[in-house]
């Protein structure tokens, strides 16, 4: 039992119409075929035949016969990011059941089961057609979320990386009386010049310690000297440490206080 399509035998596909026709053959030699089920697969959303198929159709041995497939609706329906019609190919292919109205006297008569396909076998045929695509809410709607979740794991770990830090960081050197006090504000990291309280060039650079949002942020202090390489030191709230000669102390404002 084969199957084909008369308008397919071209190159490319055929364009979409209200009837495709489609061509049953008997390839038996004494058995006459029964194809019931028959069914067209491969059809898009919204393309289906109209009124249905034959419910079956009986072929006689070498014996064709077509069937035209007549469509309700010659445009798929499809949801997609967008909207508007859409150029598409559909491949479509034959199923169903094939058997024999004698099978039952061969049985009996012969002594033997007929051997059949249990299905028809043909080429596929390439259909062009159109589809007409709508927005679908519910993949706007997943990429949405998983576009908020991004930016939320993302602000978290940013602002877990620059934490904002309310305070001040006072230095001060051996010989100096009166200390230098440094504000600190934000997440920014700041510079500080320190040749008020060094015989020599000097600086520091402050930023915020990464680590957990509802902790109050250390700070790590980079000190670098005209004479001698950048060395760098972690210093917590309340803390006093010991950097390129110079004391520095780390006070967070009162409302930070816990």
């Amino acid at each position: 039992m084969s199957d084909s399509w008369p308008a397919g035998t071209g190159e490319g596909p055929v364009p979409a119409g209200p009837v495709l026709r489609l061509r049953l053959t008997a390839t038996t030699d004494a058995l006459p075929v029964r194809v019931t089920g028959l069914r067209i697969e491969g059809l898009p959303e919204g393309v289906e035949p109209a009124g249905g198929l034959p419910r079956s159709v009986d072929l006689e041995p070498g014996e064709s016969r077509d069937v035209d497939v007549v469509l309700g609706s010659t445009t798929a329906r499809r949801e997609g990011w967008g909207s508007g019609p859409r150029a598409e190919t559909w491949r479509l292919s034959v199923g169903g059941r094939v058997s024999t109205p004698v099978a039952g006297a061969a049985e009996r008569f012969v002594d033997r089961t007929p051997r059949l396909a249990t299905a028809p076998a043909g080429e596929s045929l390439a259909v062009r057609g159109t589809a007409q695509v709508t927005v679908d809410p519910v993949r706007w709607s997943a990429a949405l979320g998983a576009l908020l979740a991004v930016l939320a794991v993302g602000a978290v770990l940013l602002l877990r990386r620059y934490r904002p830090v309310r305070g001040t960081l006072s230095a001060e050197g051996v010989d100096t009386r009166q200390p230098v006090q440094i504000p600190l504000q934000g997440r920014g990291e700041v510079t500080v010049d320190l040749s008020a309280l060094l015989e020599g060039d000097g600086s520091v650079r402050i930023r915020s310690v990464p680590g957990p949002l509802r902790e109050e942020p250390p700070i790590r202090l980079r000190c670098r000297t005209a004479d001698r390489p950048e060395r760098e030191i972690v210093c917590s709230p309340g803390q006093t440490v010991l950097l390129c000669g110079i004391e520095f102390h780390y006070a967070t404002l009162p409302a930070q206080r816990r």
